[in-house]
C-alpha cells in the first residue's frame, strides 16, 4: 500500500508545472479517497452478502463483478467515486482508474475457524493538466475474525476468545458489543440437518492485540437442568418398553477357539482364546433362573459344529485364570522332566513336572493343569497298564487327578489340580509311578471342586459324563458323540443333534456370578446354536450362539427392563460427573452412546416395540450441542465491513474426538455372489481436533462392533497416503464375504492422536436368485354349523409365500409343513404363479356349548421347500391363531 510519505517522495522527483503544496494536497486527497471508496464498497457488499446468507455453516467466495442485485452497490460506489473525482477537478485533468475490484468473502473454515472479508483493486491516478503522468498502487482492505478457545460454558452462558484483525495483520483496537452477534448451532441429528439460533451478546472485553473475550447467553436451559429433565424422561419410560436382555459378542472365525463367558456383579464379559473380547454393564441386573434344561447344539436353526471340554461354575474366574486355561491346552504349559529311579513307599520312579511361569499371568490357586504323556517323555512299560499307579505331589501334598485318556500307544491325558502356580518363578511338582500294588486313586470330584459341570466329551456312548460331584451328565441325541476333538474326543452337533443336561439348581446361575467355557470348532459361520438354557415363554435364561453375521453372541435375559432403565440413568449420572470434572470430550462421547441406545432405528437400541423417543433424542441433541458448542460469529468493524466465522469452541489443547465419517456410499446396494462391492467415504477430523487421519476400517457385523477398534478390515486413502485431516477413504471386497440377506457395514476412522471416531453404518443386501425363501402371509379361521345348530365345525387356513433371493414370487415350489396346537397333521402344497400355497387344517367338531372361551389353537409351521435348480434357505416359518 502506498503511504503518504512515499507519495510525497514520488511527487518531489517528477517535473511538475504546479506548486508542490497544491499537488501534495490534491494527490493525497484523491488517493485516500480512492481507498475509502474501496472500503465503502467492501462494507456495502459484505453487509448485503451477510443478509443473503442462510443461517447455517456458510461459505462464500465471489468477485464484485459476479454479484447481482443489491451486492453490486459496492461496485457502484467505486464507480461513483471515480466519476465524481474527474467531474469535480476538470482543470486538473484528473483521471482515476480502478482495475476490476476483487471482493473475497471466506466465511467457512472449520480447520482454522477463521473468516475474512477482503477487497483488492489496482488504482492509477493521473493529473494530466498539472504535469503529473500518474501513480499506480494496489488498494487492499481486509477484516478478519478467528475463533481462539472456549473459556467456559454451562450450556446457557458461554465465554470464548476471538481475534479481530485488519489489513496487514494489524489488530482491531475496538469492537463494540452491538457489532458482534453469535448464532449457536442446533444439530437435528435424526433429521440430518442443522439450524442456528441467535443469542444475546452479554459482553465484549478487549484483551489487547486484537483479542476479545465474548460472552453470550442462550435461551435454553443449562446443561445441569437439561440432564435433570433427561433423567425425568427416562424414568417415565413405560414398563416393557425397553429390552431386558444383555449381549456380549465378538467375531469368531474358523478353527478351534476357546470361548469363555463370565458374569460378575456388575458386568458381563466375553473372552476369546484367553483374551478379553467384549464387556457389557449389567449393573442392577436380576435373576435369569428358569426351569429349562441346558442344551448344547441343536437350536431352532440347527448347528454345524464340534465341541470339547465344556465347563461351568457358579463363581467368577479372573482374566488371568482364563488366559492360563488357554495356555494349558495350546502352549505346553507343563513340561515333563527326566526319569529318576527311587524307592519310596513302593514307588520306583519319579519325574519332575515344570509349569512355565511365562504362561501364567498371575499366581493362581487350585488350578487344573493338563499333563500330556507320550513315549517321548514317559516309559509306559514301567507303569501300570491302565495308569492306576500314577500319583502327583506338590511340596509333600498329594494332588487330586483324573485320567481323561490312557493310551500307551499314543498320548495320555491327565488333569491335575495344582495347589498353587506362580507367575514369578516356574512351579514344579512330582509325578510318581511304577508301583505294582497301587490302587486307582483318581479323584475327579476333588480335582474339579468349585465346578458344577466338566464334560471332557471323550465318551462313545449316548451319555456325556460330568466329572464334578454335581453329576450333571448330558444325554446326547445323534451319532457324532465321538467326533474328533481338540484335547481328546469331542462331540459333533450337526442339524438337530444336541446334548441335554437336565435342569438342576447347580447349573442355574439365578442372579449370581458364573463362568462358562468351552472349545468350539465351526463349519457354518452363521445362525448356529452352541449352548442354551432358555425359557422362551418367560424370556429368561442364557444363550451362546452365532448370529447371521458370524458373530459369537452370549446373551442373558432376566425379563425385567428395570435394569436397562437404571443403566440408562447411570449413563446420565456419568455424563454429569464428567461434565463437572471438566471432561467435556468424555461426557460428549458417553452421551452419544446413550443417544444410540435410545434411537429405535439404531442397531444398538434398547427400545422394545413402538415407543416414541423423538423428544428424548431431541433433548440429548441439545445437550450434545451444549457440551460441544458450535457457533457462527457475525461481526462488523467501525468501517462497516462485515465478517463471519464458523467453528466449534474447544479448549486450546483439547482433542479427544475421533474423525467423523461423511459421504459414505456402497455400490451396489444389492448383489449376488461373486460380485465386487465398492465402499467409499470421507473421514473428517477438521472440526474434531484437526489431527491427521491415521487409519480407517470397516466391519461386516449385525451389531455395532464395540470394543473391536483396530481389528477391522482397512480402508485405504483415496490419494494413496494419509497426510491430512480430511481424507477420502475406499475399499473393495467380495460379496462372498456377506451373509444372505441384509448386511450391516460399519465404518470409522482414527486420528493421529489415537482417537477412534464414531461408527457410520451402510447396508448391502446379498441375494441368491436360486434361493427359496418362505414368508408367512396369513392364518385365518372358518367354521360351519351342523346338525340343526348343535355341532360346530372349526378349521384354519394358512397361506405361505415362496420367493427367490430377489424377493420375486416362485411358482411350482413344493412346500411342506405341519399343524400343531389343538390340531395335527402334515400337509404339502405346490405354489401357484403368485408364489402362494394355502394349507387347510383338519376340522374340530364340538357341541356348541362346549366351545372353550379362549377358542382353539391352530399353529402351522412350513419347514421345507424344494424346486428343481433351487435351494431352500433353511429358515422355517410359523404362525398361530386362537379361534374362534
Amino acid at each position: 500500500m502506498l503511504s503518504i510519505s512515499t507519495l510525497l517522495i514520488k511527487t518531489s522527483i517528477l517535473p511538475l508545472n504546479l506548486s508542490q503544496p497544491k499537488y501534495r494536497e490534491k494527490a493525497t486527497q484523491i488517493y485516500y479517497g480512492s481507498q475509502a471508496a474501496v472500503t465503502k464498497g467492501l462494507a456495502d457488499a459484505s453487509n448485503n452478502l451477510n443478509k443473503r446468507a442462510a443461517a447455517s455453516s456458510y461459505q462464500n467466495y465471489t468477485s464484485l463483478d459476479e454479484l447481482t442485485g443489491q451486492e453490486n452497490l459496492g461496485l457502484d460506489l467505486i464507480d461513483d467515486w471515480q466519476r465524481d473525482v474527474m467531474k469535480n477537478n476538470p482543470a486538473a485533468g484528473v483521471c482515476v482508474n480502478f482495475s476490476i475490484p476483487m471482493f473475497e468473502c471466506e466465511w467457512y473454515d472449520p480447520v482454522d475457524r477463521r473468516g475474512y472479508s477482503l477487497a483488492r483493486s489496482n488504482v492509477s491516478i493521473a493529473l494530466d493538466s498539472m504535469g503529473f503522468e500518474g501513480l499506480e498502487d494496489e488498494v487492499s482492505i481486509e477484516f478478519e475474525a478467528k475463533l481462539l478457545e472456549l473459556i467456559e460454558s454451562d450450556g446457557r452462558e458461554t465465554t470464548f476468545k476471538i481475534q479481530f484483525l485488519k489489513e496487514e495483520g494489524q489488530p482491531v483496537e475496538k469492537m463494540p458489543r452491538n457489532l458482534v452477534s453469535v448464532l449457536t448451532e442446533v444439530n437435528y441429528r435424526l433429521q440430518g440437518h442443522k439450524t442456528y439460533n441467535e443469542t444475546s451478546t452479554g459482553a465484549v472485553r478487549n484483551l489487547g492485540n486484537g483479542t476479545f473475550l465474548v460472552t453470550f447467553l442462550s435461551e435454553s436451559n443449562n446443561i445441569t437442568r437439561n440432564l435433570d429433565i433427561l433423567r425425568e424422561n427416562i424414568t417415565d419410560i413405560p414398563p416393557g418398553s425397553l429390552i431386558s436382555h444383555r449381549d456380549v459378542s465378538s467375531y469368531l472365525g474358523n478353527g478351534w477357539k476357546h470361548v469363555t463367558a463370565v458374569r460378575d456383579t456388575n458386568s458381563l464379559f466375553l473372552y476369546l482364546n484367553g483374551a478379553p473380547a467384549d464387556t457389557e454393564d449389567i449393573t442392577g441386573y436380576g435373576s435369569i433362573s428358569n426351569d429349562q434344561s441346558l442344551y448344547a447344539g441343536g437350536g431352532s436353526s440347527g448347528s454345524d459344529l464340534r465341541m470339547d471340554e465344556i465347563r461351568f461354575c457358579k463363581s467368577t474366574k479372573s482374566s488371568d485364570w482364563i488366559s492360563t486355561v488357554y495356555n494349558s491346552i495350546m502352549n505346553d504349559l507343563v513340561t515333563v522332566g527326566e526319569r529318576e529311579t527311587i524307592n519310596q513307599n513302593g514307588w520306583q520312579y519319579k519325574r519332575t513336572l515344570t509349569i512355565d511361569s511365562d504362561l501364567v499371568d498371575s499366581s493362581l490357586s487350585g488350578f487344573p493343569v493338563l499333563v500330556r504323556l507320550s513315549s517321548s517323555n514317559f516309559d509306559y512299560s514301567l507303569a501300570n497298564t491302565t495308569g492306576m499307579d500314577i500319583r502327583f505331589n506338590q511340596s509333600g501334598t498329594e494332588l487330586p487327578y483324573e485320567i481323561e485318556k490312557w493310551d500307551p500307544g499314543g498320548v495320555s491325558l491327565i488333569w491335575v489340580r495344582v495347589s498353587s502356580i506362580s507367575s514369578e518363578t516356574d512351579t514344579t511338582l512330582d509325578m510318581y509311578y511304577g508301583n505294582p500294588i497301587a490302587l486307582d486313586e483318581q479323584n475327579s470330584v476333588a480335582l474339579w471342586s468349585g465346578f458344577n459341570i466338566v464334560h471332557h466329551l471323550e465318551e462313545t456312548t449316548g451319555t456325556a459324563y460330568d466329572s464334578t460331584g454335581s453329576a450333571n451328565h448330558g444325554t446326547y441325541t445323534g451319532d457324532q458323540l465321538n467326533d474328533p476333538g481338540l484335547i481328546d474326543g469331542g462331540c459333533g452337533f450337526y442339524s438337530d443333534e444336541n446334548m441335554e443336561i437336565s435342569n438342576h439348581l447347580s447349573i442355574d446361575p439365578e442372579g449370581g456370578e458364573f463362568t462358562f467355557s468351552l472349545w468350539v470348532d465351526l463349519d457354518t459361520q452363521q445362525n448356529t446354536t452352541l449352548l442354551t438354557k432358555w425359557n422362551s415363554q418367560e424370556s429368561k435364561g442364557y444363550r451362546l450362539y452365532i448370529d447371521s453375521s458370524g458373530n459369537l453372541v452370549f446373551r442373558i435375559d432376566d425379563n425385567d427392563d428395570n435394569a436397562t432403565k437404571n443403566n440408562l440413568l447411570d449413563i446420565v449420572d456419568e455424563v454429569e460427573t464428567m461434565y463437572y470434572s471438566g471432561e467435556r470430550v468424555s461426557a460428549y462421547n458417553r452421551l452419544q452412546e446413550l443417544s444410540e441406545r435410545l434411537n429405535p432405528d439404531s442397531p444398538s437400541t434398547v427400545i422394545e416395540g413402538d415407543l416414541e423417543t423423538g423428544g428424548i433424542l431431541y433433548l440429548i441433541d441439545r445437550i450434545l450441542d451444549q457440551l460441544r458448542p458450535v457457533v457462527r460469529v457475525v461481526a462488523r468493524d467501525q468501517r462497516g465491513i462485515t465478517v463471519s466465522t464458523y467453528g466449534e469452541l474447544t479448549g486450546t489443547t483439547e482433542d479427544g474426538y475421533g474423525p467423523i465419517i461423511t459421504n459414505q456410499k456402497i455400490q451396489p446396494i444389492q448383489c449376488e455372489y461373486d460380485e465386487t462391492i465398492m465402499l467409499e467415504a470421507i473421514a473428517d477430523d477438521r472440526w474434531y481436533g484437526n489431527s491427521t487421519i491415521q487409519e480407517a476400517e470397516y466391519f461386516i457385523s449385525e451389531s455395532m462392533p464395540q470394543g473391536q477398534s483396530g481389528n477391522g478390515t482397512s480402508l485405504n486413502p483415496s490419494d494413496g497416503i494419509f497426510d491430512s485431516s480430511l481424507e477420502g477413504i475406499e475399499a473393495s471386497f467380495s460379496s462372498n464375504d456377506l451373509s444372505l440377506g441384509e448386511n450391516n457395514i460399519w465404518i470409522h476412522a482414527k486420528d493421529s492422536e489415537g482417537n477412534w471416531g464414531y461408527f457410520k453404518m451402510l447396508q448391502v443386501t446379498l441375494i441368491s436368485s436360486n434361493d427359496i425363501h418362505l414368508e408367512f402371509v396369513s392364518i385365518v379361521g372358518d367354521y360351519n354349523i351342523r346338525y340343526f345348530g348343535l355341532i360346530r365345525e372349526y378349521w384354519a387356513r394358512a397361506t405361505v409365500l415362496a420367493e427367490d433371493g430377489g424377493g420375486n414370487p416362485l411358482e411350482d415350489v413344493t412346500v411342506s409343513g405341519y399343524w400343531s396346537g389343538d390340531v395335527s397333521g402334515n400337509d404339502v402344497k405346490i405354489t401357484g404363479p403368485d408364489g402362494l400355497g394355502q394349507f387347510r387344517s383338519d376340522s374340530i367338531f364340538v357341541w356348541y356349548w362346549q366351545v372353550p372361551s379362549n377358542g382353539y389353537t391352530f399353529t402351522f409351521t412350513a419347514d421345507s421347500a424344494s424346486k428343481t435348480g433351487y435351494t431352500w434357505d433353511g429358515t422355517p416359518v410359523t404362525d398361530t391363531l386362537q379361534y374362534p
